[in-house]
């Protein structure tokens, strides 16, 4: 260590590093999908580094008589097993 030459460093020194990690889901909802049951289907992408980790499709358990109420059992259906998920 006594003939080390100083270098060049190619950031500030007294730099603190925030380390983020991105983690995102994109669920996609098909609303009276099935003409048969009336049934729609959503599909959920689970991302880690905008890279996707995991991927499932489900066929909703109840017919809604509104969208508000259809988008409401969709939204916490994905909710919860994003829940799941991240506990894993």
């Amino acid at each position: 260590m006594d003939n080390c030459n100083e270098i060049v460093t190619p950031i500030e020194t007294n730099v603190k590093l925030i380390k983020k990690v991105e983690k995102s889901i994109v669920f996609i909802s098909y609303w009276c999908g099935d003409k048969v049951d009336r049934k729609g289907t959503f599909d959920s992408l689970f991302q880690f580094l905008n890279a996707p980790i995991s991927w499932w499709s489900n066929k909703q358990s109840v017919v809604a008589l509104s969208s508000c109420v259809a988008e409401y059992s969709c939204f916490t259906s994905i909710l919860l097993n994003s829940i799941f998920r991240n506990n894993i």
